[in-house]
């Protein structure tokens, strides 16, 4: 992406065009999930989603003497996620449109461009593979992949004049707005064949004889928690992710090599027809969900973020538990139970074993089943379409982001400043004034 550059260009490094902030350290004993009295919201790496930054949910709060001046967003800053189990979280980012009183987590850091950059446009260079790629191979880690402050700061910008950046800006976000309209548009199928899927359940329900019965009176051994081992250097034995719960069925190959050392890890190997449910999601939709594992999986063991249960076949399927533990009716009990502790959405073994499940007969139940299942894959095909036009939709912005920042998406000006006459005036200002403070937050 940087090699030939158009005349009139340069390349740098963000260091030199931006200046970046730590995120918030506080202790677990100290956020509090509900706003009050001298707390400050903090934004934590979930909050960001795609390229935007949701600052109006799943926050944390935290004391105002925790927070430095510096640390609160401000319009223009560029978040980034610096720290994840996942790789994939590692080095996303969303620019901020406007100030806001609150901060980033920890695992968080902030690029805030020098006033002669254009906050967008080093925006969108970060959010392009070749930056992606390059910060994930930086940050893989054995356990917790970490991007470090110098590989940030080291990266190489092909910086163009202020007026190209200007122009590269506008014209990204004219070809963006046309695909987030098509994405947006495509949104609405995928959330209508979800709604069929719980309809058709909720028609079957309705004309059912059904009995409410905690999950409790069917288990078969009472419900245990995993166990979560650290990640073997060479050989170990595969351990599931939570990632691995998807659409109510466990996914086997969400997995990585754990090692049990002297642990006996058949005592968590999962089997064919059990159910295993999320203890706890910073999203509190999430908490609680549940998968079931199925016929044929990979033989691997489950972490201590998840809890087994297992049941009596013969009075309720498997299969009819997976389709009703995450409908609205379950979801509302599990969401009325959860609890939180330093932003994290919990439920127990306790809340769970009293959950009240609608339960036919087994005849009826394998009827319902036989019914959802044709249903789940007519939504499947559809959802595998919608699926086929997001990963075109990435292609393209990759593409427009490429062509950006090699210097083909837009005509060069000869009246523009140079790049290099642009980065001069920058090291000179920094050199000569103070950083500029952002809006004071003690009132």
């Amino acid at each position: 992406m940087t090699g030939g550059l158009p005349s009139g260009w340069a390349l740098t490094r963000i260091e030199d065009v931006a200046h970046l902030v730590r995120g918030v350290t506080f202790k677990k004993p100290e956020a509090s999930p509900e706003a009050g009295p001298r707390l400050v919201p903090i934004v934590r790496a979930g909050n960001i989603d795609g390229a935007r930054a949701h600052l109006d949910r799943d926050l944390v709060y935290v004391p105002r003497e925790r927070v430095g001046e510096e640390q609160y967003l401000r319009s223009g800053d560029i978040l980034l996620a610096t720290s994840s189990g996942s790789l994939s979280v590692v080095g996303k980012s969303a620019l901020i449109a406007q100030d806001w009183h609150g901060a980033h987590g920890a695992f968080m850091a902030v690029l805030r461009p020098c006033s002669d950059v254009e906050p967008a446009f080093l925006g969108y260079f970060v959010q392009s593979e070749y930056v992606r790629r390059k910060w994930r191979h930086a940050a893989a880690g054995t356990n917790i992949n970490n991007l470090k402050k110098p590989d940030i700061l080291s990266t190489e910008v092909p910086l163009c004049p202020s007026g190209e950046q200007q122009r590269i800006v506008a014209t990204i976000e004219e070809h963006f707005s046309r695909l987030d309209a098509a994405d947006d548009s495509m949104a609405a199928p995928s959330l209508r064949t979800a709604q069929l899927l719980e309809s058709v359940l909720q028609a079957e329900l309705g004309t059912a004889k059904l009995h409410d019965q905690p999950l409790s009176d069917f288990l078969t051994e009472p419900l245990a928690n995993g166990r979560s081992v650290p990640t073997a250097e060479d050989y170990g034995f595969p351990v599931l992710r939570l990632t691995c719960l998807r659409d109510g069925w466990v996914d086997t190959s969400e997995s990585k090599q754990g090692n049990f050392g002297e642990i006996d890890h058949r005592r968590y190997q999962v089997e064919s027809g059990d159910f295993l449910i999320s203890r706890g999601n910073g999203s509190l939709h999430l908490v609680g969900i549940g998968g079931l594992v199925p016929h044929g999986a990979h033989s691997v063991a489950y972490p201590d973020t998840l809890i087994r249960a297992r049941v009596d076949r013969s009075r309720l399927r498997p299969e009819y538990l997976s389709l009703i533990w995450n409908s609205r009716v379950i979801r509302r009990q599990l969401e009325s139970q959860a609890r939180t502790t330093a932003g994290i959405y919990k439920v127990n073994q306790s809340m769970i074993g009293d959950v009240l499940l609608p339960v036919p007969s087994p005849d009826v139940q394998d009827r319902i089943i036989r019914r959802l299942e044709l249903v789940r894959q007519t939504v499947l095909q559809l959802d595998a379409e919608v699926d086929r036009y997001h990963l075109r939709s990435a292609s393209l912005r990759q593409s427009i982001l490429s062509t950006a920042f090699s210097g083909r998406l837009v005509p060069q000006n000869p009246d523009d400043e140079p790049a290099s006459v642009l980065l001069e005036r920058i090291a000179a200002s920094q050199t000569t004034k103070p950083r500029r403070r952002g809006p004071r937050h003690d009132q």
